[in-house]
């Protein structure tokens, strides 16, 4: 399994559409992993629990 960090903006979008998921929700996850430092999903607040 790849680290979420491994993926670029447009893979990641790739995956998330793979699952079922919004493809804008890779831009949300890019700005808390680089914008607001963090690597842990419980700070992501606007991102569902399932995902």
């Amino acid at each position: 399994m790849k680290n979420i960090k491994d993926y670029g903006i447009e893979e990641l979008k790739e995956e998330l559409k793979n699952i079922g998921e919004k493809p804008f929700r890779a831009e949300q996850i890019y700005k808390w992993i680089y914008e607001e430092k963090t690597n842990n999903f419980d700070n992501m607040t606007n991102l569902s629990l399932e995902l």
